[in-house]
């Protein structure tokens, strides 16, 4: 791949450039990562994922960057402390087994701590991710043709002639994200009967999530746990009350469940258009200290602690290095001129 020959040069350029030059160009730079599964797919014995992720672990540590939790951020932030040189953040969202049986060993091979932002009823083992479920429904339907009618009563049409699950499984996800979440769980009893698949009555193996115990020794070893909403429902497409019950019922049920857990949110899906100013009004009058999104981005002196914004984690090694360093934000300011 041409882009890992660039990965010596970019390197290089970087640890050459002063600090003090990065800063007066670019201001303070800190970015956020964000991670989902271990492994893609149902494919358990795919290290890609793991292997990936501990060469950019390896990486920071060799190139004297300095990973911090998320919570530790935004204290510096709110007391205007100094941040370590070159700060870098990781988190995963959802709160899935893997993000601690295989997570937790290999950061803690690096001594990197990371934010694991949980589904508060997800863990209590009540439901699944309704995007998951979308998944597993197209995943294990043996029908060539599919008819999917949507909460809102419009229907798309599908044919694995010309569809690949993949393309289907992001088709559905687009649309559900622009209707009114209020009954989406109700509505999944509906969805897989017109794929003739058995909706599970437990946790699939593959999707299950952490226990509350595990939630608790990531804390006890340096990481954090925090909220990711009850339910991981688009909080834009629900009602007010309901946004913020799901915002302040996985804190409170955090706090309940976990000595320590984390005052950090993080929206679900975390797009632009997936919360508001009504959900970080919600954030800044709560015990809570920030909320992060998936908007692409550093960190900077004049971002919101209402709306953080994140990397997701790349999956190439020039790119990873262009997000960790001042790059990216270099490539942005000079493309605004």
């Amino acid at each position: 791949m041409f882009k890992d020959k660039l990965v010596k040069p970019i390197t290089a350029l970087v640890n050459l450039t002063p600090d003090r030059l990065v800063k007066s160009f670019c201001g303070q730079l800190v970015p956020i990562f964000f991670l989902h599964r271990m492994y893609p797919g149902y494919d358990v014995t795919d290290r890609s994922i793991v292997q990936h992720l501990e060469w950019c672990l390896e990486y920071i540590r060799k190139n004297n960057y300095h990973p911090i939790t998320l919570k530790e951020l935004v204290l510096s932030r709110v007391e205007q402390r100094t941040l370590p040189k070159k700060a870098v953040v990781f988190t995963l969202d959802d709160g899935f087994y893997d993000q601690y049986e295989i997570a937790e060993p290999l950061f803690k091979k690096f001594d990197t701590p990371y934010t694991c932002f949980v589904i508060s009823e997800f863990l209590e083992q009540k439901l699944w991710p309704w995007d998951d479920q979308i998944r597993y429904g197209i995943e294990n339907s043996k029908l060539s043709v599919l008819s999917i009618d949507l909460p809102d009563g419009s229907r798309l049409n599908f044919s694995r002639v010309s569809d690949t699950d993949e393309a289907i499984i992001a088709k559905i996800h687009h649309q559900l994200k622009l209707l009114d979440q209020t009954h989406m769980y109700a509505w999944l009893g509906t969805f897989y009967q017109q794929l003739h698949v058995e909706q599970p009555a437990e946790i699939p193996e593959h999707y299950r999530p952490m226990t509350w115990s595990q939630a608790q020794k990531l804390i006890d070893g340096g990481n954090d746990i925090a909220p990711h909403t009850q339910t991981h429902r688009i909080l834009s497409r629900l009602s007010d009350i309901e946004s913020e019950q799901e915002i302040l019922g996985s804190w409170n049920m955090l706090k309940e469940k976990l000595k320590g857990a984390a005052p950090v949110f993080a929206y679900p899906t975390g797009r632009i258009a997936d919360y508001s100013e009504r959900e970080m009004s919600t954030i800044s009058q709560s015990e809570l200290t920030c909320a992060v999104s998936t908007v692409p981005g550093h960190v900077k002196l004049a971002s919101k602690n209402e709306n953080l914004p994140r990397f997701v984690f790349p999956d190439n090694r020039f790119d990873f290095i262009q997000y960790l360093s001042y790059i990216e934000a270099m490539k942005e300011k000079i493309s605004r001129h």
